[in-house]
């Protein structure tokens, strides 16, 4: 099975962002993108994701 991630950054409002931006990923195992999302909560983003519920 495959799972795919999408995210969206921007606001489409009328007087919102000048840009969106979309992304995705699709990967065959999530507990390797657990990892790496872990590794990255542990080591470089730690304060600036403290308040952020992970999705998984």
């Amino acid at each position: 099975m495959k799972y795919l991630f999408i995210n969206e950054s921007g606001d489409l409002e009328i007087k919102g962002s000048k840009y969106i931006v979309i992304s995705a990923i699709l990967v065959e195992n999530t507990n390797e993108l657990n990892r790496v999302i872990k590794n990255m909560e542990r080591n470089k983003f730690k304060k600036e994701l403290k308040n952020i519920n992970d999705a998984f």
